[in-house]
């Protein structure tokens, strides 16, 4: 998707935290806040599953990450 919209000859939506660098060069820019929308996200895991602390760190870093 960035490469179609570098291009010039695209628009598309892009995660603020993709699209930040390429704005700070001047080679993005935001298009109408009113166009803006937010995708909720949602962690699954199997519940017969043992959780280990790996996954429990990653559950956390997920939840600082998009809280």
């Amino acid at each position: 998707m960035l490469t179609f919209i570098l291009s010039g000859r695209h628009i598309g939506y892009l995660p603020y935290h993709c699209a930040r660098a390429w704005e700070a060069e001047g080679l993005l820019w935001p298009l109408d806040p009113g166009l803006d929308f937010v995708v909720p996200f949602t962690l699954a895991r199997h519940r017969a599953q043992v959780v280990g602390e790996a996954a429990n760190v990653f559950a956390q870093d997920l939840l600082k990450a998009f809280a």
